[in-house]
Parts: structure tokens; sequence; C-alpha cells
């Protein structure tokens, strides 16, 4: 799997990611219905809580994800900052066209 990030969303995500910070790309299913039912969340985390998530292979900054979640995305996926939003989309589909962004306090 690999993302890549649009110059517009490196700009944008990097205004909030501090140095010391990774980003935790996450499949939200809490209260969609069924297990396979689900939003992407991108998370602001600690380097020090991504030990046992999967290092996904970017063209800059570091993302993370659960492996169990890698099945509902394609191989290769493009985020984008367009018009105030968070865009994650491959070339066959939209998975959201504004993505929530937030710091991720406490998860397990």
């Amino acid at each position: 799997m690999e993302i890549l990030f649009t110059e517009a969303a490196h700009n944008y995500i990097n205004e909030y990611l501090k140095c010391e910070g990774a980003l935790l790309l996450f499949y939200d299913t809490d209260g969609c219905g069924c297990a396979v039912n689900g939003v992407p969340v991108l998370f602001i985390t600690s380097q020090k809580d991504v030990e046992m998530l999967e290092q996904i292979k970017t063209n800059g900054i570091p993302i993370y994800m659960y492996k169990k979640h890698t099945v509902f995305f394609d191989d290769q996926l493009n985020i984008d900052y367009v018009n105030g939003r968070l865009k994650l989309f491959s070339k066959n589909q939209v998975f959201v066209h504004k993505m929530a962004f937030k710091k991720l306090e406490n998860h397990e």
C-alpha cells in the first residue's frame, strides 16, 4: 500500500503535525451498523503510539494503519487538500470528500 500527498495536503497537514508526531489512517466503524461499513479518519498521534501499527509507504509524511484496516482501501491512495477539506481517493474511487482530521487523545 502507498499513500501520496499532494503539495496542498502536505502543507496543510504539516501546519498541525509536530516533528515528533505521525499520522494514523483509521477506518472508523463506530455507529455505522456493521464491521464493514465505516469512514476513514486521519488522526495525529505521537510516535510512541505507532509501535503496534503498520507503516505505510508515502511521499513524505509518516503515516500508519492497523493492518486489519488495509483491506478497506486500494493499494494506491491519494490525499489532497481542496476547498478547505482533505480528500481521500484512488484512481478507482473517492473514499471521502471531507475526511475528519483530528488529534488522537487516547486509543486502545
